[in-house]
């Protein structure tokens, strides 16, 4: 008799392992992997579900628009953007069986980089045939006009005034170091990623405005907002144009 329970006992265990184990043809769970999980902007991310003969529906904390295979096990975002950062959540299913979800955290990351042009501290140079500027003002202020960041630069009467507005939808937080990518307008939209600045320079009749798709450099030194540029291209509606090249740092 003993035996005999001995026996219906194993028996159990072993079917309700088998059962857990999705031996009824159900997912017995699911894992989400990423082949990067902290990208830099610009990067291919994919994730990935380890089971596959599914219903798929994804999610993100971050931006819905931007899912694409949205019914496939896996789910690809190239080129990543900073605005990509957030919460991914599958929630996968099969007729008759119970659906299986998890979730993953991708954290895209600033593209880092050095101007490759020698610069000097506080002084911006041009093509455009404005005076070279030697800024005795550079001033780091939340501006409510714009919602957004912005640097300020004066050199004095009869030299030209420089601003850098970092993107609107950033809001009152400070700039994170890297390479950022620039407008021609200062006026941002939702789709717009993190890392987008505009780079205007006023003087005399002229308000020049950075092309689009231009680097310009973020860092902190000693806690103080730094932007760089080499050869950046600004144009005015009149037609001018030139390159500007410097640096300035938060006084």
């Amino acid at each position: 008799m003993k035996l005999l329970f001995l026996t219906l006992m194993v028996a159990i265990f072993f079917i309700a392992c088998k059962k857990s184990g999705g031996s009824d043809g159900c997912a017995a769970g699911l894992k989400l992997t990423a082949n990067d999980t902290t990208p830099f902007v610009g990067d291919s991310v994919v994730i990935t579900a380890n089971q596959k003969g599914l219903y798929y529906q994804w999610a993100s904390s971050s931006n819905a628009s931007h899912l694409s295979a949205e019914y496939s096990d896996r789910l690809t975002l190239t080129p990543v953007e900073i605005r990509q950062s957030g919460w991914y959540y599958c929630n996968a299913s099969k007729p008759g069986c119970n659906p299986v979800n998890d979730s993953i955290y991708i954290n895209v990351q600033y593209d880092q980089g050095k101007p490759g042009c020698s610069l000097t501290n506080n002084l911006i140079t041009n093509t455009a045939g404005a005076p070279d500027f030697n800024a005795y003002s550079v001033t780091k202020t939340y501006d409510v006009s714009y919602n957004a960041i912005t640097i300020t630069a004066y050199a004095g009467i009869g030299y030209p005034e420089y601003q850098f507005v970092f993107n609107s939808y950033n809001g009152n937080t400070e700039p994170k170091d890297g390479i950022y990518c620039t407008t021609s307008i200062a006026a941002f939209d939702p789709l717009q990623d993190a890392d987008l600045i505009n780079m205007n320079c006023l003087y005399g009749f002229y308000y020049f405005t950075s092309d689009d798709g231009q680097k310009i450099y973020v860092s902190h030194v000693n806690g103080k907002l730094r932007v760089s540029m080499c050869d950046l291209k600004a144009d005015d509606t009149s037609g001018a144009n030139g390159l500007f090249t410097g640096q300035l740092t938060e006084l």
